[in-house]
């Protein structure tokens, strides 16, 4: 006889057939391309690996069959619904070429519950439809991985809805379901109590003036800067914890269960936001993952991610710089009325930030990092809202800087100050001058190319090379003067203001008391001639003729005479300037070096 309880049961038990559930199964939903969650495979009667399961998706749904509990080659992968639910992918390893594949199209279902069974044994895998003996898709594997563990994960912007581990396996198995009234085991029981009118939108708080304390920490895996796009990147994830007083239990009353790990979308989180983010539109708390629940509501959860957050760059000490960036994580909805954000350990803030796993990067060593709460105002409500702040201090590693830039600006000054050695009229000299301003010319290319171009303050080593090249562009310049000065003749040697200078003190400690140049030489031709007119007054008339006729080579003797001194005299000066230059370079260049290195 039917008694209305049974006919209820069947009810119920027929709605949740059509529904595509079974409550005697594990539930899960994947979004995104993880595995988190393994589980034990079993084994049956003859040695074969077997694997039951229902899955809801638009396409991609990830199955993996691994040695261990982790996401870690060699394992096998199989792809149901791949290429937009076109066909089935196996692969042998993860990010692997595909080993066999089949077409089935509109193998998935968004809207309802599909069956699928996959068997491993002695190296063949096999995948098949639930209630279908003969699989779709067969593979041999020579070499075959011992599977120990498998689990479950869809494609980036696929979310899947999966049943498995069903007692007897459910069923799927083609025996008798659990009832509505029945659960797989205590964390089902207990999971299925604590949603019961459990509401995700709201607040877990008895009073709604009250606020929430939510304590938040950081481990740091990795992290980068992009100068040129000013953003610091940080890959890691964010420990939250508060406490929902709504997911409370007993222990005693579910055998002992301690803890408890469920998706993160069923249950209330805080809308935390990275507040000096590029994109705002990134929200990290809705973030696929499970939260670890403690007997008194305590909520943990864990969201990696990768923060990239807009950093203030300084490079006025490049390449020697350091850099200070921060991420900023606040409510601002919220408000500090609502929710109270606190580090996680408020008496220890650098417990609140973790770095020991961090990943070593080859520009940046992290020489500070700290932890601490700021509280901000709002100007628009009149309040203080809480603010979280992981401040890290960047210092650039330099050594390969020391050969690319140091070296070569020493030698460009080097060069810059021999060229002043160089005789006046030296055309070699000229040609130092201008490769050394090529150099300088390529070096400031090069800076401009590697260097942000929307920086505040300019780096002091650009400083240093540009300032270099203009003191290059006035050395050529008096190289040009000097080289004029020194080649063409001169009717007049120098002023006699300017002999007594270098003749003097100035000229000594100059290395230019040279007053046997300064004498002017047309002294000696001069008596040369006095001897030669001497002589001819003694001569006979007969003689007349011949000396008349050597008297205009005598002439432009004594004027060439005399314009080599002033030649000579002129060159004297031009070297002068050039000691005073050296003097005034090795003075600038001093200055340059200690500012900008």
């Amino acid at each position: 006889m039917i008694t209305e309880t049974n006919m209820l049961r069947t009810f119920g038990f027929i709605s949740v057939l059509m529904l595509g559930i079974s409550l005697g199964c594990k539930e899960l939903t994947t979004t995104g391309y993880r595995y988190f969650d393994f589980h034990h495979a079993q084994t049956n009667q003859d040695g074969a690996l077997f694997v039951r399961f229902k899955v809801r998706a638009k396409s991609d749904a990830h199955i993996v069959l691994s040695s261990s509990p982790l996401p870690l080659n060699p394992l096998y992968e199989i792809v149901i619904g791949a290429a937009g639910n076109a066909y089935t992918d196996l692969r042998r390893g993860m990010t692997k070429k595909s080993v066999a594949a089949v077409k089935t199209p509109d193998v998935l279902s968004s809207s309802e519950y599909r069956g699928f069974w996959i068997s491993f044994k002695n190296g063949e895998i096999e995948v098949g439809r639930e209630y279908e003996s003969m699989p779709f898709l067969h593979w041999k594997d020579k070499d075959p991985i011992h599977i120990h563990y498998f689990s479950f994960a869809t494609w980036t912007d696929v979310i899947g809805k999966w049943l498995h581990s069903c007692e007897g396996d459910g069923e799927m198995q083609g025996d008798q379901p659990l009832s509505p009234l029945e659960y797989f085991n205590a964390e089902h029981k207990l999971q299925n109590d604590l949603m019961k009118g459990y509401s995700s939108q709201i607040r877990p708080l008895s009073n709604h003036n009250e606020s929430l304390t939510v304590e938040m920490g950081l481990v740091v895996f990795y992290m980068d800067l992009r100068e040129n796009e000013s953003v610091f990147n940080v890959n890691g994830f964010l420990q939250i914890h508060w406490k929902d007083k709504r997911l409370a239990w007993n222990e005693s009353h579910y055998e002992g269960l301690n803890i408890l790990h469920i998706p993160s979308e069923l249950i209330w989180k805080p809308q935390i936001s990275l507040a000096n983010s590029i994109d705002h539109t990134m929200n990290y708390m809705n973030a696929a993952t499970h939260v670890t629940i403690m007997p008194g509501g305590v909520v943990l959860m864990i969201v990696p991610a990768s923060f990239h957050a807009l950093c203030e760059i300084d490079l006025r000490n490049y390449p020697w710089d350091t850099q200070k960036c921060s991420l900023i994580f606040y409510s601002y909805f919220n408000g500090g009325d609502r929710i109270d954000i606190n580090l996680l350990y408020d008496t220890n803030p650098e417990y609140s930030l973790t770095t020991y796993k961090l990943i070593k990067n080859n520009q940046w060593h992290a020489v500070i990092d700290k932890a601490e709460r700021v509280l901000t105002p709002d100007e628009m409500n009149y309040k203080e809202y809480p603010e979280i702040y992981f401040t890290f201090e960047l210092k650039r590693k330099s050594p390969l800087f020391i050969s690319t830039l140091f070296l070569p600006a020493i030698v460009t000054m080097i060069v810059c100050l021999l060229s002043l050695w160089m005789p006046p009229n030296c055309p070699e000299k000229m040609y130092m001058i201008i490769s050394n301003m090529v150099v300088l010319f390529m070096y400031l290319a090069y800076l401009n190319y590697i260097l942000p171009t929307n920086l505040e303050h300019q780096p002091t080593v650009v400083s240093f090379y540009g300032g270099t090249l203009l003191l290059v562009t006035i050395s050529l310049l008096f190289t040009v003067i000097t080289i004029r000065m020194t080649r063409l003749p001169k009717p007049t040697g120098m002023p006699y203001c300017l002999k007594k200078v270098i003749i003097g003190p100035i000229g000594t400690l100059l290395g230019l008391n040279w007053t046997g140049i300064l004498i002017s030489p047309t002294h000696k031709p001069l008596e040369t001639l006095n001897g030669i007119a001497t002589s001819f007054e003694h001569s006979q008339s007969s003689r007349h003729n011949e000396i008349s006729s050597h008297q205009p080579d005598l002439e432009q003797f004594v004027v060439d005479s005399s314009s080599t001194g002033a030649n000579m005299e002129w060159m004297v000066f031009a070297l002068f300037i050039d000691r005073i230059l050296f003097i005034c370079y090795s003075f600038l260049f001093g200055i340059l070096l200690s500012i900008c290195f």
